[in-house]
């Protein structure tokens, strides 16, 4: 996975700690280190590459399941109205979930065929987009959210005892998107 640190005017995209190169972009200079060819996804063996990508997305959608299941487990120990409560805010949760998911998708292929490509213009410009529009998108579901969830639960037909565990379950959920995305 990728992961991007934002600086005033500079982003640093790194790959995983073992291997060695670090791309900079700064002000439309680019510094280069040579690709080792475990990162280089246009040599070796498909089956391999789908492995090594594929484990780790599903792990990583494996605990965001297991979120779920913990919270669940827990809200079951308050009451039933918690637990009614906390039931609300998981459609809205896997609608942001979704919506993370395809961002992540259609970023990391943009991110491959300019790495395929080997444009590292193109890379660093769709890496810094896909991060800027993440904390945009996190940014407007953080504040909008509130306003929007209360009458989503009524619509569902929440009743007063449940509708304010699920209110606090979904700020949780709100507040917590900028790990998400």
């Amino acid at each position: 996975m990728f992961l991007a640190l934002i600086h005033t005017h500079r982003v640093e995209i790194k790959c995983r700690p073992r291997d060695t190169h670090i791309y900079s972009y700064y002000r439309g200079e680019t510094m280069e280190k040579p690709i080792k060819s475990k990162s280089d996804l246009t040599t070796g063996a498909i089956g391999a590459h789908i492995r090594r990508i594929t484990i780790p997305a599903s792990v990583g959608m494996l605990f965001n399941t297991l979120f779920n299941v913990v919270d669940t487990i827990y809200a079951g120990r308050i009451g039933t109205n918690a637990l009614a409560g906390m039931s609300l805010s998981f459609p809205i949760f896997f609608i942001i979930l979704s919506l993370a998911f395809g961002i992540g998708t259609g970023s990391t292929a943009l991110i491959s065929n300019a790495l395929g490509e080997k444009n590292e213009k193109d890379f660093h410009r769709i890496a810094y987009n896909a991060v800027a529009l993440g904390l945009v998108i996190a940014l407007l579901l953080t504040f909008t959210g509130r306003f929007i969830a209360e009458p989503m639960f009524k619509f569902m037909g929440a009743k007063v005892a449940t509708l304010e565990y699920g209110m606090d379950y979904i700020n949780l959920i709100l507040w917590e998107l900028f790990s998400l995305f």
